[in-house]
């Protein structure tokens, strides 16, 4: 399963002694700000979701969200591995993080050049191209988190 850091966490966790318990002093909140990283992660995943929505749909505007365009969404895949891999907080991630995601910026910049050139030509049906970038791209997705999200340390 994914997360085993909080799988492990939670199954491990004890309870405190009910006295010690009691002589906390904790200010509960009703939200946090996300560190930078995981704010980066969420705006990288709503991308990549959108594009593989877009994907499913045989590389056209899905009916269910007319106001996604395939190139522009495609283009916003991309600007945010390049936004992140410029980042100081990706600065400070191990060298095989930064591979992953250059990986993955270099297969959305091929994947919307694609997207374009079979935009702009007559082709009835999208290349078979299109898919193998975003499979690359979430391949690399998936490396990663197994690598530094599912198992810190």
């Amino acid at each position: 399963p994914n997360y085993h850091g909080l799988i492990k966490a939670v199954s491990e966790a004890r309870p405190m002694p009910f006295e010690q318990l009691r002589q906390l002093r904790v200010t509960f909140q009703e939200s946090i700000e996300l560190p930078p990283l995981t704010q980066a992660m969420v705006a990288l995943e709503e991308a990549h979701e959108r594009v593989k929505l877009i994907a499913a749909n045989s590389w056209r505007t899905p009916a269910t969200d007319n106001s996604l365009d395939p190139v522009h969404e495609v283009l916003m895949l991309r600007e945010q591995f390049t936004e992140l891999l410029r980042s100081p907080v990706c600065q400070q991630q191990a060298e095989e993080f930064q591979q992953w995601l250059s990986s993955s910026e270099q297969a959305a910049l091929k994947l919307h050049a694609n997207l374009q050139a079979w935009q702009a030509s007559s082709a009835p049906t999208p290349p078979a191209s299109l898919d193998r970038w975003v499979k690359q791209i979430t391949d690399n997705c998936k490396a990663c988190h197994v690598r530094f999200r599912d198992n810190p340390n």
